[in-house]
């Protein structure tokens, strides 16, 4: 079993959970470790932590996993949270935004004007 622990939310990771890195000769530090996965959750670049045979038993790495993986699901919500905060402040100032160009528009489009009657004689 080969896991890797995330270098900015500090989840831990099966390999098979992370999916290969996007741009990995980009983001790879000169003379740092090499690795070729990425966080499935917040998609920073994982490290192998340790390397070991599957052992059925040690119920403590389980659960210890079981943690991490909860605070990095945890991360992962309020990051989205907060984007969704971000995204309805930007639709609120887009249609205050609207609605003042409208109230301008109708204040200073001139009114159309009624036609006289014209006088029969």
């Amino acid at each position: 079993m080969n896991i890797f622990k995330c270098g900015n939310c500090g989840a831990r990771w099966d390999k098979a959970l992370c999916p290969e890195a996007q741009d990995r000769d980009e983001r790879l530090d000169y003379n740092g470790p090499y690795t070729d996965r990425e966080c499935p959750i917040c998609g920073a670049l994982v490290y192998l932590v340790e390397s070991k045979p599957k052992d059925r038993f040690n119920s403590g790495d389980k659960v210890k996993d079981a943690v991490d993986r909860l605070t990095a699901t945890v991360v992962a919500r309020d990051i989205a949270n907060e984007e969704h905060k971000v995204a309805v402040r930007e639709f609120l100032q887009i249609m205050k935004t609207l609605l003042r160009t409208e109230m301008t528009l109708a204040c200073t489009t001139p009114k159309p004007r009624k036609k006289k009657p014209k006088c029969k004689t």
